[in-house]
């Protein structure tokens, strides 16, 4: 289970949508070309897909099989596999170390 757990600072200060996306964005502004999902799978073609296709969403780069997050729909990039599951694929979150920084009142 994941729950809104409140960040400090802005965590998108070291943005590089080709390497890393932001958390307050749900990573929808990643532009990277990571193509498999977190567990190895191969992600198909968004261009394949029923829904999620291009001119649905022309304006979330989905280019050829790389994880994206089109309409910001999960908290974080994802794609989906060749077996037609929606995966999330490891794409770091820009700005922030292996350890979360979670605020303190």
């Amino acid at each position: 289970d994941y729950c809104d757990v409140p960040f400090c600072g802005d965590e998108c200060d070291k943005a590089d949508p080709d390497s890393c996306g932001c958390r307050n964005s749900k990573q929808q502004d990643y532009r990277g070309t990571t193509s498999t999902t977190a567990t190895g799978k191969e992600c198909v073609r968004w261009e394949d897909t029923p829904h999620y296709t291009p001119e649905n969403y022309p304006y979330d780069s989905l280019q050829e099989n790389f994880c994206r997050n089109p309409g910001g729909v999960y908290y974080e990039a994802w794609c989906i596999d060749m077996e037609g599951y929606h995966q999330l694929c490891n794409i770091p979150y820009c700005g922030e170390t292996s350890t979360s920084k979670v605020c303190q009142e």
